[in-house]
């Protein structure tokens, strides 16, 4: 690519003409030159808006993860330290004994997939 006397670029390549500013024919084998790259900048914004995400991600996740933790747990490790993790003195399973036996969560769950199954169709 040359330029010519008005400062324009010139598409000519030993005298054959290229088709656009990004191709070039030189008996018939066509050249592609790659596109300019345009400078990216760095969006700080993007960085704040993804950290407020990821924490308020965790703070909702939190709970969750708390009550899951803690039904391993028995009812008096509970109370005594919350926040714990079970351990092979806290852990237990009494409550999903008491859900399963005594109180008929499989009953209740049938009712409800019944339910929903009926509403859906």
């Amino acid at each position: 690519m040359t330029t010519t006397d008005t400062g324009e670029a010139d598409n000519t390549r030993d005298g054959i003409t290229g088709q656009d500013g990004n191709t070039e024919r030189t008996e018939n084998v066509e050249v592609r030159r790659p596109a300019q790259r345009s400078k990216r900048r760095i969006r700080w914004g993007g960085f704040g808006i993804h950290g407020f995400l990821l924490l308020y991600t965790f703070i909702a996740l939190g709970p969750i993860l708390l009550v899951i933790a803690n039904s391993f747990k028995s009812r008096r490790a509970i109370f005594d330290s919350p926040f714990s993790f079970p351990n092979s003195e806290t852990f237990s399973l009494d409550g999903y004994r008491t859900v399963f036996e005594d109180a008929s969560f499989v009953l209740y769950f049938r009712n409800s997939i019944t339910v929903t199954v009926v509403s859906l169709f």
